[in-house]
């Protein structure tokens, strides 16, 4: 067999597995979409809560949060199950309930 006919059975049997293995979706992470001075909570109802930096914000009755972004210069604590710290430009993207933040960077645990 030529080279040339080997190589082209080579591409050929390379392209049929290529065309049976499905596509794997990009492994990008889901973010909360916000604005630089913002700190934003995205609830897993799908809406947007952004404060600007420096203020507190409650949830009263509690809400489950799907992601919070820090886009400001200062740390938070977040209270919530568990409570938990998010820093300047820190993003957590994760499902749990939450009841508020405020500017801080020693949070009850």
């Amino acid at each position: 067999m030529s080279r040339w006919v080997k190589s082209a059975l080579a591409g050929s049997v390379l392209a049929a597995t290529a065309a049976l293995v499905p596509a794997l979706p990009a492994a990008a992470a889901p973010t909360v979409p916000c604005f630089k001075g913002y700190i934003c909570v995205q609830e897993a109802k799908g809406v947007i809560t952004a404060v600007p930096e420096g203020q507190s914000y409650a949830f009263p009755a509690g809400t489950e949060m799907a992601g919070i972004s820090n886009q400001t210069a200062i740390s938070y604590c977040v209270g919530g199950n568990p409570n938990f710290q998010v820093t300047a430009g820190q993003e957590v993207v994760r499902s749990q309930p939450i009841t508020g933040f405020q500017p801080g960077r020693f949070c009850l645990t």
